[in-house]
């Protein structure tokens, strides 16, 4: 069915200003401190953790809010240990999730508690790790042994390229697939995922990531009115050169594409269009960080094996 033009402008409209909010919210939550960053953080996995379970599970299983609880409170304890509020070997006791999970089996009134458990452990897998991982993106435990101050080696640069990468790919890949998009990348899957769509959404990234790679502290001093000056501990001009930026755009553009097909398949499995509406025209948590689930995994595998070590 064929939309009329002035719906397809207010869809256009609501879709443009729910944009302009994640964009402000996302940059204020990077930028304004370590803990503001890790609140945002852990907001979109509770976010992306409670549609899953709830699109994904039986009305009969207690198991998703076991799952929900247990990957919350995963967060929040690395969440304590990164800010140096708890000690490493707290984190021993996360080994205890599977005797939770299993004990729960024996209580279930559920008909496959077993199957319940590995899809609990899968969703928690699929929504969580993945903030988990860039919650470290941008620490080097290096140089935190050697700060007085965690902000002294907060990467924030790492983390809001990265998201910067995430936005602009979507923001031009829906773009370029809604005026330009002709070839079908998998229609079976997802019949909105074009060719065009996808080359549009990795050449408008890759000029963001041209034009910011080396301005983004100088434009940060500039809106803070502060002079810049390059930190001893924690300057990512040190620790990045370009090819660096390049590669991060390559993994976050190419895994993000999968991050989105995967998603697509979920709903298609499960007969729905979107996971919620809680974003006023993009969708849920689900639909709106699809390509994070799959990306950030391996950039924080890059930065921490290629740059960190």
């Amino acid at each position: 069915m064929t939309r009329h033009p002035s719906e397809n402008l207010r869809n256009l409209r609501k879709r443009t200003i729910t944009g302009v909010f994640i964009v402000a919210v996302t940059l204020i939550g990077i930028r304004f401190s370590p803990h503001s960053y890790l609140l945002f953080l852990g907001l979109l996995s509770l976010g992306c953790s409670y549609e899953y379970f709830k699109v994904t599970s039986r009305q009969d299983s207690a198991f998703p809010v076991t799952g929900l609880l247990l990957g919350a409170l995963i967060f929040v304890l690395h969440s304590f240990y990164i800010l140096g509020f708890i000690s490493g070997a707290v984190l021993i006791f996360i080994t205890l999730l599977p005797v939770i999970l299993y004990s729960q089996t024996i209580f279930s009134k559920s008909r496959r508690p077993f199957q319940d458990v590995s899809a609990t452990l899968g969703g928690m897998a699929y929504t969580v790790l993945p903030f988990l991982c860039l919650s470290y993106l941008p620490i080097n435990p290096i140089e935190l042994r050697e700060a007085k101050d965690y902000n002294d080696v907060y990467r924030w640069e790492i983390p809001m390229m990265y998201f910067i990468i995430l936005m602009a790919n979507d923001s031009f890949a829906y773009l370029a697939g809604r005026f330009l998009g002709r070839t079908k990348i998998a229609p079976a899957i997802s019949p909105g995922k074009t060719l065009e769509g996808f080359v549009g959404g990795a050449v408008g990234a890759a000029i963001l990531v041209y034009f910011l790679k080396d301005s983004l502290l100088e434009i940060d001093a500039s809106i803070r009115n502060i002079p810049w000056k390059q930190r001893a501990l924690g300057d990512t001009r040190i620790l990045f050169q370009e090819v660096d930026w390049y590669i991060l755009l390559a993994l976050t553009v190419g895994f993000g594409f999968l991050g989105d097909l995967a998603e697509s398949r979920l709903k298609r499995s499960l007969h729905i269009k979107h996971s919620s509406n809680f974003f006023p025209g993009h969708g849920g948590f689900l639909d709106r960080y699809d390509s994070l689930l799959l990306s950030a995994i391996p950039v924080f595998l890059y930065v921490y094996f290629f740059k960190y070590a």
